[in-house]
């Protein structure tokens, strides 16, 4: 009787390899004509000899510089809303003019556009401010080193009116009302940039409603966002207080705070700036400087 064959042994799930940071450049040794350096990367590729550098082992090298760019760039910003017309869109859907919200952060900016505003022309302003005392460490086209003494942030300064280049605004970061009262719902927050006037209103309606006692934070009211067209300012923004949130909602729209402060806070990416210099050519005219005694 033929002894049976031990059993093949089952071989053991091995855990998935982290992903290891790309490796440091490495130098050749002098005079190897078999490791190839990539301008632009951080790696050296060997090479067999003889042969030349495949073209998949050189796509590989320049993935490296592509995905460290790719990561400088700014996270998803979230959804924004514009006002268009005096009411309210968000990515081409008609918002109306009320919208239930949840207001989870707002942050302060100060912004300049050198050249003259085009509806569909996705830009980002040249110089910018979050703490309204120096320009963003990010800003493509600082205009001064503080914003102080900057001459756009001064009266008679704008392309059209009397008022300042650099604007004063306000940014929000909201949930749908719905959104986060829905248990099965993951509320997306949504952004608003508000023009100066309409931020001096908001203020004043934040202001009125954190002045209630029992409200420590905005997450723990409902309000209604509202937008209608205005002559002067071309729309009209404003924020109603209509209750209290209820605690499930709070609880569940409360860690969305940081993310939507952090989203608040990103940087604009310069590549989508204008050169005020350019601006000024492209135009035909300089922006409107400080009239000077």
């Amino acid at each position: 009787m033929a002894a049976k064959k031990p059993a093949a042994p089952v071989a053991t799930p091995q855990p998935i390899p982290r992903r290891k940071p790309a490796p440091k450049a490495q130098t050749a040794p002098a005079g190897d004509d078999n490791v190839v350096d990539m301008p632009g990367t951080s790696v050296a590729v060997q090479k067999p000899a003889g042969t030349a550098l495949a073209l998949s082992d050189r796509l590989k090298a320049r993935a490296i510089r592509q995905r460290e760019e790719i990561a400088k760039a700014p996270a998803a910003t979230g959804n924004m809303i514009s006002f268009r017309g005096g009411s309210m869109v968000l990515n081409d859907i008609p918002l109306g003019n009320r919208l239930p919200v949840i207001l989870v952060a707002a942050q302060f900016e100060r912004s300049y556009y050198p050249g003259a505003f085009t509806p569909g022309e996705a830009v980002v302003p040249s110089c910018y401010s979050r703490d309204n005392i120096v320009p963003h460490e990010d800003a493509a086209f600082p205009q001064h080193d503080t914003c102080k003494d900057c001459q756009w942030n001064q009266f008679e300064t704008a392309r059209e009116g009397t008022g300042k280049a650099c604007k004063e605004g306000l940014k929000l970061a909201v949930v749908h009302a719905e959104q986060a009262a829905d248990p099965k719902s993951n509320p997306v927050i949504a952004q608003c940039r508000l023009s100066v006037l309409n931020a001096k209103t908001i203020r004043q309606d934040l202001q009125g409603i954190m002045a209630n006692p029992n409200i420590e934070h905005s997450v723990q009211a409902i309000l209604t966002l509202t937008c209608v067209p205005d002559a002067k300012s071309q729309y009209k923004t404003g924020l109603v207080f209509e209750g209290y949130a209820p605690g499930e909602v709070v609880e569940r729209v409360e860690p969305l705070i940081e993310q939507a402060e952090e989203l608040l806070n990103e940087s604009y990416p310069s590549s989508m700036a204008i050169d005020p210099k350019a601006a000024a050519v492209k135009s035909g005219k300089a922006p409107r400087s400080v009239k000077r005694f």
